[in-house]
């Protein structure tokens, strides 16, 4: 007796304390985390965070999607793991692709979005292992039915992929000079 495909491995995994825990770090890193106190390590984080999520998060949107297809959930996991290494490259090497993905999102989200072009962004790939892992995992386990969790982190995993903080705005409101030193009252805009 084979162990029959879980057809719901990718939903599943979306509940899996490690995916959530995923999930929160990228929300509060890109809502609060890289907006008061921006670095470079909030800059990584947000990177590890969304590459060991997103491929399991892309694989059980396809999954739906396909359905009715009868293709394997395993083939489709393959080709969202895929698409995002070849993705992910390429908008981290090529400021082409950074700009056509920023002008994307920015257009479907009607927020002006930001994707920085930074190849040392490449280590965050490493994440991939650990995600293939636990999804390869959850495709064994025994066939789960799908629970309203799922469906809600799969609903936060999508938002927290697509809105993403965007740096601080600060506008000058006034300018002073005292003693040969200039003072600027600012306030924050968004």
């Amino acid at each position: 007796n084979g162990l029959r495909e879980n057809q719901s491995a990718d939903l599943n995994t979306l509940t899996h304390p490690l995916v959530l825990f995923s999930i929160s770090v990228l929300l509060i890193n890109d809502h609060f985390l890289k907006i008061y106190s921006s670095s470079w390590l909030t800059g990584k984080l947000s990177d590890f965070a969304g590459v060991f999520f997103f491929p399991i998060l892309l694989s059980a949107i396809l999954n739906i999607i396909c359905k009715s297809l009868n293709l394997k959930q395993s083939h489709i996991a393959m080709t969202a793991f895929g698409f995002t290494v070849f993705w992910f490259s390429l908008i981290k090497t090529i400021p082409f692709f950074s700009h056509l993905t920023e002008n994307l999102l920015s257009k479907l989200l009607s927020y002006p979005s930001q994707v920085i072009c930074d190849p040392t962004d490449l280590i965050a790939l490493i994440m991939l292992l650990p995600a293939w892992r636990l999804r390869t995992i959850s495709e064994k386990q025994p066939n789960v039915k799908k629970s309203k969790l799922s469906y809600l982190a799969l609903g936060i995993a999508a938002i927290a992929t697509l809105a993403t903080g965007g740096p601080l705005i600060t506008s000058v409101q006034n300018l002073d000079v005292y003693e040969n030193t200039i003072y600027a009252d600012v306030s924050n805009i968004g």
